[in-house]
């Protein structure tokens, strides 16, 4: 996270999405799973998941309720 964190982006130049094109949005526990392999690919030391959620609400990535096939609700 804290490489992410201070990844400098000040040669960034974002471009216009295309209409039509869908972005997809991962959830929050896919995220956190994938933040859990870096971690460990780069002998950091991963925050909780509570952490990483507050971290990932401040950065706009809300967590949403969802319904299973069995009527479960799930976030």
């Amino acid at each position: 996270m804290r490489y992410l964190l201070s990844y400098d982006l000040s040669d960034f130049e974002p471009q216009e999405i295309p209409c039509g094109v869908k972005i997809a949005s991962p959830s929050r526990t896919l995220l956190y799973q994938k933040y859990l392999e870096w971690c460990g690919k780069n002998s950091e030391k991963p925050f909780s998941n509570n952490i990483t959620g507050k971290k990932f609400s401040d950065i706009g990535i809300e967590s949403k309720q969802a319904r299973t096939g069995g009527g479960k609700r799930e976030w």
